[in-house]
């Protein structure tokens, strides 16, 4: 490797990822799917694929809209490319409101994904988005019992939105900066 260079184009110089003992010639050291410069930035260790940064998120959801369909708009906060092949959006009763087959999110882009007029959401619910492998990344709860409803293991990761008093017509929003 050259020490000043970055081989992989990870966002690493070659000799920090020397010094940490990532692969220089591999831009994602832990097959997370998140390049190990970005890992870095974000606090997450990219030797370890369970330790992933809240770079995706769900970024706003209609859940019942008072015309149309319901939404969900998905939002990649990092600085590359993240691969979404096989992620999910799974409500608390395990409905897959969608499967990404394929694809990746490019970054700070926005993805919104349409559910359809008789979508899988309902008043009290909460929305998982889940990797490829499976864990959850982030989690949007509404409504006055869905929280009970969550799997505990999703309280550990991701970041989190718990609203109570949204009535239909009315979108779960975290990027203020962002108009519809």
């Amino acid at each position: 490797p050259n020490p000043e260079g970055d081989s992989d184009a990870d966002g690493l110089k070659d000799r920090e990822e020397v010094d940490i003992g990532t692969d220089p010639h591999r831009a994602d050291t832990d097959g997370d799917g998140i390049a190990d410069g970005d890992e870095r930035q974000a606090g997450s260790d990219p030797k370890d694929a369970t330790s992933v940064p809240n770079f995706y998120l769900i970024n706003e959801v209609m859940f019942q809209p008072s015309d149309g369909p319901q939404w969900v708009e998905v939002v990649n906060r990092s600085l590359t490319p993240i691969d979404v092949t096989g992620w999910d959006l799974v409500n608390t009763s395990g409905s897959v409101a969608v499967d990404f087959h394929e694809g990746s999110l490019p970054p700070g882009e926005y993805l919104v994904v349409n559910l359809g007029m008789s979508g899988p959401l309902r008043l009290s619910d909460a929305l998982l988005l889940k990797d490829a492998n499976g864990r959850v990344v982030d989690v949007v709860v509404w409504g006055s019992s869905a929280g009970n409803t969550v799997p505990s293991a999703a309280w550990l990761s991701g970041e989190f939105v718990s609203t109570q008093d949204f009535i239909a017509g009315e979108s779960i929003g975290r990027d203020a900066n962002v108009a519809d």
